[in-house]
């Protein structure tokens, strides 16, 4: 059965068990299932970076890949601050009342455990963390790469020893994606539940459907004309996302920047994606920089909090300003997945101390947030693959 038809069969089975038999396990499965993907995604990338790496040094076809992959995930978060102040110009959802003050914010970090997270004691905690931080991964996968280049002969057999490695481990990818495929249900199960428990819906109808309008005109027509624009191609500038669509989706039921790859390793390897095999060690480059519905979500978030704190009129510039300062904070934290929050936090902190998102009323809604944000980043991430693909192929 098609991978596609298998993945939309499953997820009314999903919907219909959080609708009608909801409980608190499905929550657990959900993340055993996306703690799954980590265990073959991680290690695979661990051992292919350092690959990459050497090849980036050797290799100028290398070079030019990686310099353009940057330029095009900056590229998208540039298109991503002009769509949230174009959306914050024209219309900032209503003031959401300010129910109760001491809304417990369970996202909240402690900034001294966070900074530790950058260098842990054990680097396999990476797989079990509930917000694992990757840089540190990167970091030994970068010097090892470099020791690589430099060891030139006398590394030859560890850089074989870990070529056999990647390759296992990028096999393995495809049994752990068949697991998946049966786990989306719970995943799914999970998501509907957790909403079905949301509580005080009526006063959050609108800023969900402000965002999710926006999710889909930006996933549906501003990021297919991005690609038409790069590529001049039509065809491929919706083929990339009608192709890619249950993986968009399940990045969205996930809420994990890192586990919808595993699945979109996969569609490559199994060339249900017209893209090259050597793209996906850009993997990791393009989801560091490329967050465009992260800068989206955040920016407008961070005015419906300012709109239930004050009545005072929202100017252009400080529209301007606040997107302005979010595509800069996402560079803050291109190691953390589902960095929203973090960026929310900042932008709350660096505008005045008078708000905090741990009393704010959005906190709620927060994964409803998360899952749009990385909906919208997915799909700029798959189009960045498709115009680097073609421009590669033009070129050759």
């Amino acid at each position: 059965m098609n991978t596609k038809v298998k993945f939309f069969l499953t997820i009314p089975i999903g919907i219909l068990l959080g609708l009608f038999l909801p409980s608190q396990a499905y929550n657990t499965l959900s993340h055993i299932f996306i703690r799954l993907a980590y265990f073959s995604l991680i290690p695979f990338l661990i051992f292919s970076i350092p690959l990459g790496i050497e090849n980036i040094i050797d290799n100028k076809k290398f070079k030019k890949l990686i310099v353009k992959t940057i330029y095009y995930g900056i590229l998208i978060n540039i298109i991503g601050v002009i769509v949230s102040i174009l959306a914050a110009t024209i219309y900032i959802p209503q003031r959401i009342p300010i129910l109760d003050k001491n809304i417990p914010n369970i996202y909240i970090f402690d900034k001294a455990a966070f900074l530790e997270t950058f260098f842990p004691k054990n680097i396999f905690t990476i797989l079990t963390n509930n917000n694992p931080n990757l840089l540190s991964i990167y970091i030994i996968s970068i010097i090892i790469g470099i020791s690589f280049y430099y060891a030139k002969q006398k590394g030859r057999i560890a850089r074989e020893l870990i070529l056999s490695i990647s390759n296992l481990f990028y096999n393995a990818n495809g049994i752990v994606v068949k697991i998946l495929n049966f786990g989306i249900i719970f995943i799914t199960a999970a998501y509907t539940t957790n909403l079905k428990n949301f509580k005080n819906y009526q006063y959050y109808i609108n800023s969900i459907i402000f965002f999710s309008s926006w999710t889909i005109i930006i996933i549906l027509m501003i990021i297919p004309m991005i690609s038409y624009q790069l590529t001049k191609n039509f065809k491929l500038a919706y083929k990339s996302i009608l192709i890619s669509i249950q993986n968009i989706i399940f990045a969205g039921f996930t809420m994990d920047s890192y586990a919808p790859y595993s699945v979109l390793i996969e569609d490559i390897k199994n060339e249900r994606m017209n893209i090259k095999k050597s793209i996906i060690t850009n993997i990791p480059i393009i989801n560091f920089i490329s967050k465009s519905g992260t800068i989206f979500i955040a920016t407008i978030s961070f005015f419906i909090i300012l709109k239930s704190y004050s009545s005072l009129p929202i100017s252009i510039y400080e529209i301007s300003y606040m997107s302005i300062l979010t595509f800069l904070f996402i560079f803050a934290f291109p190691h953390v997945p589902n960095s929203l929050i973090y960026i929310i936090t900042m932008l709350c902190s660096t505008y005045t101390k008078g708000i905090e998102l741990s009393y704010s009323n959005i906190t709620p809604i927060i994964p409803i947030l998360t899952s749009l944000a990385l909906m919208i980043d997915f799909t700029s991430n798959i189009a960045i693959m498709y115009i680097i693909d073609l421009n590669e192929l033009q070129e050759t």
